[in-house]
C-alpha cells in the first residue's frame, strides 16, 4: 500500500511541474516562448522560461547629433490575450530632434488603461537564429532575437515592425541594436498620408541608463 502511495505522488508531483493555474484555478501548460504559435492551445501559458527577454529590461538610450531616441522595456508575464496566457516584452519611446520633441509615449509606459499588445511596443517572438527573418551576419548562428511590433499613435494604419538584438559584447554600458522596419502591404487612409513613423525607419545602437 505505500508502494501505490509512493507512486501516486511521483506522479502527481511530475505532471504538474508543467502546468500553470489559470483564471479560475485551472490548471494549464506551460510552453516555452520557442513554441510555434499555432501549437499553443487555449488557456496555456507561453512562458519565457529561458528569462530571454530580462536581458532587454530597462531604459535605453541613442543620442547622435541633433538626434535623441529613448526606449523603455518591461516585461510583463501572465497576460491572456484572449486564448492563451503569455510573457510580453512591452515598451514607450520619445524621439527628439533639433531640441523638438517629435514624439513621446513614455507616460503610458505605467498606464492603467493600456494592457498588454495596446503598447506603442509589444511581442514576444524569438528569431531562433542568425538566418531567420532579416538575417544578422555578425549574429552568432544560434542568438536570440526578438521580433516585436513598433506602433506611432497617430499613424496606426502603418505596420511597423522592431527587431532587437543584445550587443553580448558591450558590457560597459550594455547595448542593444535596435532596427526599425515597415511591413508591406499597407493601406493608406489618404493618398497623401505619411508612409514612415515619425521614428524614421533604419538602425539605432542604445545605450542602457
Amino acid at each position: 500500500m505505500k508502494k501505490i502511495v509512493g507512486v501516486f505522488i511521483t506522479l502527481l508531483v511530475f505532471g504538474c511541474k508543467a502546468q500553470h493555474t489559470g483564471g479560475g484555478g485551472t490548471l494549464h501548460e506551460t510552453l516555452p516562448l520557442t513554441t510555434k504559435r499555432y501549437e499553443v492551445p487555449n488557456g496555456a501559458y507561453l512562458k519565457d522560461t529561458q528569462n530571454y527577454m530580462d536581458k532587454f529590461t530597462g531604459t535605453w538610450n541613442y543620442s547622435s547629433g541633433n538626434i535623441s531616441f529613448t526606449i523603455v522595456l518591461l516585461k510583463k508575464e501572465e497576460i491572456f490575450n484572449n486564448h492563451y496566457y503569455e510573457d510580453l516584452l512591452i515598451g514607450e519611446y520619445k524621439y527628439v530632434e533639433n531640441t523638438t520633441e517629435i514624439i513621446n509615449t513614455l507616460l503610458e509606459i505605467n498606464s492603467n488603461n493600456l494592457q498588454g499588445r495596446y503598447h506603442n511596443i509589444s511581442g514576444n517572438y524569438i528569431l531562433l537564429t542568425n538566418d531567420s527573418y532579416l538575417p544578422c551576419n555578425s549574429c552568432s548562428q544560434n542568438e536570440k532575437r526578438f521580433y516585436l511590433h513598433f506602433k506611432d499613435p497617430e499613424r496606426d494604419y502603418l505596420d511597423v515592425s522592431m527587431i532587437l538584438r543584445y550587443l553580448p559584447n558591450e558590457t560597459s554600458p550594455e547595448k542593444i541594436k535596435v532596427k526599425i522596419i515597415p511591413v508591406d502591404g499597407v493601406i493608406l487612409p489618404t493618398e497623401n498620408s505619411p508612409i514612415e513613423t515619425r521614428v524614421p525607419y533604419g538602425e539605432y545602437v542604445l545605450e542602457k541608463q
